[in-house]
């Protein structure tokens, strides 16, 4: 019954390792910050939601929560997610950080290579289905649908931002980009 929390709890530490690693690889003056243990209160009340919810479904609805296919689906999402997540931050290397440049760097470079030559966002894309697949793992659908929601909201401004930015750094060259490079998040193009 238990099983789908501990590996949601062993996934969620090697998040924020690789999140620490990927970044430590590029960026020489990473600090604890890169292990965004801390970085919302947004971020930190979607986790407790997630667990509380495995929780209190677990005690009023335990045949809900016996390990099933599914929940070993919502694994193999989480891990695939993992995967993409950081290789695109590795792939990116010097030019990922976790905020969206206002300026345009003297050093800063558009990746087109490696998945980025098919995947605009593609740590978005990672992170997006990550924590779809958490809430699948767990078992939750009401977080499942929330996160759903929040998460679209959160990356279509997001990402519309950063495209400005990216046009107004790169111009023709990016807009050139963005013909040939999919968004995989629903409803964000």
């Amino acid at each position: 019954m238990f099983r789908g929390l501990g590996i949601f709890l062993a996934s969620l530490t090697t998040f924020h390792i690789m999140e620490y690693i990927t970044t430590a690889m590029f960026q020489p003056d990473t600090s604890l910050k890169s292990f965004l243990l801390n970085h919302s209160p947004e971020y930190h009340i979607a986790m407790a939601g997630g667990i509380i919810e495995f929780l209190v479904e677990t005690f009023f609805f335990p045949s809900f929560k016996v390990f099933s296919w599914i929940n070993g689906l919502g694994f193999l999402v989480v891990i695939a997610s993992q995967i993409l997540r950081s290789v695109a931050m590795i792939t990116a290397g010097s030019n990922f950080t976790h905020y969206i440049s206002e300026d345009k760097k003297e050093d800063h470079i558009l990746i087109t290579t490696g998945i980025y030559a098919y995947l605009r966002h593609p740590s978005y894309t990672g992170f997006y289905y990550w924590s779809l697949g958490q809430q699948i793992l767990l078992g939750n659908p009401a977080c499942f649908v929330a996160y759903m929601f929040c998460l679209y909201t959160f990356f279509n401004s997001r990402i519309r931002f950063e495209e400005r930015k990216l046009v107004e750094f790169f111009g023709d060259v990016y807009k050139d980009y963005r013909k040939t490079s999919y968004v995989l998040i629903p409803g964000i193009h």
